[in-house]
């Protein structure tokens, strides 16, 4: 399978260089005789539109400057199977349209533009794109390819044994996945954020169990290391991960310190004698912290009474205990255990970070997580719409399908809406990140909607299918008992709330 994603990688068609940052465009202006500016452009003559790092959905303009050479694109490539190229930069950036009406909902929005020029005036249409690149829409294939070949048959399988696929872990980091936020001096393959969310996106369309073990790698293992790692520890620990030989895990949640993530006890002591930490305490619903495949667990850990620090425990480590996996709702091939720490002592060196700033590195690696959450929320959500269209197409009842009755049909509209905001929303957030604004409040909003869509979506999904819909061997029971912890992990919907409210201003407590 892989030896077939990697040829189509390196199909001819493809366009090996692309642009990364913003996109430009020359546009012409055309008579408009009803506005009048003088000592503008001529009628004609190309100008350069600059994106200055505009909202994906404001109507603010952006910068026009005149430039009549233009800077060539700058190039990247896009890489065989385990090496991912660069995603292909802004999606959100203004291309040219000279005629308005290809500027439809889905693909952009127009924006109209008036110059004039010595006695005239000039009409210029300018649209902001929604789409990923078509680089980003040829790597969504390859690992449509690779969810659809290597996961989709066997997820019911390793749903009901519980099983945690191992070789599979593994073919998603040779195919690249595990490194895609990263550069490449470390393995990576220095894509942006919405390229990475697109790849979660489209393993979670098939199994939400494999999504959240490559998100969970990658934002909660092997980001803190990128963020906040020192070289050496970016060699022994981060590396590994990117390759997906190894896997990190993060443990933050405690049996009293969920939500109220502050009111950690788990307490590290250092014995300068030894050099050593003395780690006591637990943490609860830890997600790949038990696997074969895990090298470590990085934990929040109180280093003073007003001080939370982030410390390194190997795998193996005496006194760190994993106990067995929980008995849980979904996620059934997703790796997640309860750890227990007594007098469990590590190096002094194993400090991530500063001493004291873990707190901060998590809340962090949360708004970053938060986006690729929603974007597994999102492949959920556009499975069950995929999958409750075909079957109220197929599904024959009282002489036609039931697709004809309103009922139905306007459940798999509701549907549709609710995806495409989700899309919005969560591209949106990943293109922010990208262009290193704030992302605190987006990064909610696409967490908090797009996990309660992905509930409502499975919930509308079984009712559709009906009876068929209530058993395992239907892809939308699993999703139903899969999409109830998304309103739970990495921030509640309540949290998500408080966190807009507070960015609005208001006094919520």
């Amino acid at each position: 399978m892989l030896a077939g994603i990697q040829a189509r990688l390196a199909a001819p068609e493809l366009d090996r260089r692309r642009l990364v940052g913003e996109r430009t465009g020359t546009r012409e202006l055309v008579d408009a005789p009803d506005f009048l500016e003088a000592d503008e452009y001529k009628i004609g003559e190309p100008e350069i539109v600059v994106d200055t790092g505009l909202d994906v959905l404001d109507g603010a303009p952006g910068v026009v400057r005149d430039e009549s050479h233009p800077e060539p694109a700058r190039g990247d490539v896009v890489e065989r199977g385990e090496r991912i190229g660069a995603a292909g930069g802004d999606h959100a950036s203004r291309t040219l349209a000279t005629d308005p009406l290809p500027a439809v909902a889905h693909d952009g929005v127009a924006l109209a533009r008036i110059h004039g020029t010595n006695g005239t005036a000039a009409t210029t249409v300018l649209t902001v794109e929604f789409d990923p690149t078509p680089e980003q829409e040829q790597f969504r294939a390859v690992v449509r390819d690779f969810a659809d070949g290597e996961i989709a048959p066997h997820a019911e399988a390793w749903d009901r044994d519980h099983t945690f696929p191992v070789d599979t872990v593994r073919g998603m980091g040779k195919l690249g996945l595990f490194g895609l936020p990263f550069p490449e001096e470390y393995g990576g393959s220095g894509a942006d954020y919405l390229t990475y969310c697109i790849a979660i996106e489209e393993v979670a369309r098939v199994d939400a169990s494999m999504a959240i073990t490559l998100e969970a790698g990658v934002s909660l293992g092997a980001a803190p290391f990128f963020y906040s790692g020192t070289e050496e520890q970016k060699q022994e620990y981060l590396v590994p991960m990117i390759a997906g030989e190894v896997l990190g895990a993060f443990g933050l949640t405690e049996a009293e310190a969920g939500s109220d993530a502050g009111a950690t006890r788990t307490k590290a002591t250092l014995d300068d004698e030894a050099g050593e930490w003395v780690v006591d305490g637990q943490k609860t619903f830890i997600t790949n912290s038990g696997t074969a495949m895990t090298k470590c667990v990085t934990i929040t850990a109180r280093t003073a009474p007003h001080e939370i620090t982030n410390i390194v425990v190997d795998s193996g480590t005496p006194g760190f205990v994993v106990q067995p996996p929980y008995r849980k709702m979904g996620w059934h091939a997703s790796d997640t255990h309860e750890l227990v720490f007594d007098g469990c002592r590590v190096p002094e060196d194993h400090v991530l970070g500063a001493r004291g700033e873990g707190f901060k590195t998590f809340l962090r690696i949360l708004d970053d997580g938060r986006i690729a959450i929603a974007a597994l929320a999102l492949g959920m959500a556009r499975a069950c719409l995929d999958a409750s269209v075909a079957y109220a197409k197929e599904r024959q009842a009282f002489g036609g399908p039931i697709g004809r009755y309103q009922s139905i049909a306007f459940k798999c509209a509701d549907m549709a809406v609710a995806v495409e905001n989700a899309r919005n929303l969560v591209y949106k957030a990943a293109w922010l990140r990208e262009q290193g604004r704030p992302i605190r409040d987006a990064a909610a909003m696409a967490k908090l909607y797009a996990t309660e869509i992905a509930v409502d979506a499975t919930r509308d999904a079984v009712q559709i299918h009906g009876g068929y819909g209530y058993i395992d061997d239907t892809p939308v029971s699993r999703f139903y008992r899969d999409a109830k912890i998304l309103e739970i992990g990495e921030g509640t919907s309540e949290i998500q709330r408080l966190v807009l409210a507070r960015g609005l201003g208001l006094p919520v407590e």
